[in-house]
C-alpha cells in the first residue's frame, strides 16, 4: 500500500472513531471547519469535491476569520 493510501486509511479510521465517541453532529462540524481551512488555504471561498458516491460543495461565508483550525 502506497504512503498516501496508509495514510488515508488511517485518517478514516481516526474519523469513524471520533464518530463512535462524538456522534454524527460533532462529527460533521469538525470536518466542515476543516474544510473551511482547506478553502482558506487555498484563498478560495468556494471548493467542491466529488466522486463516485457523491459531492461536497464548500462555501465560505467569512474567509478572514482566522479561527477556522
Amino acid at each position: 500500500m502506497s504512503r498516501s493510501a496508509t495514510d488515508k486509511h488511517k485518517i478514516a479510521n481516526q474519523i469513524a472513531a471520533f464518530m463512535n465517541n462524538h456522534g454524527s453532529e460533532e462529527t460533521g462540524k469538525l470536518l466542515c471547519r476543516v474544510l473551511l481551512s482547506i478553502a482558506e488555504a487555498s484563498n478560495a471561498s468556494e471548493i467542491q469535491f466529488s466522486d463516485s458516491t457523491g459531492e461536497v460543495h464548500v462555501r465560505a461565508f467569512r474567509t478572514d476569520d482566522k479561527k477556522l483550525h
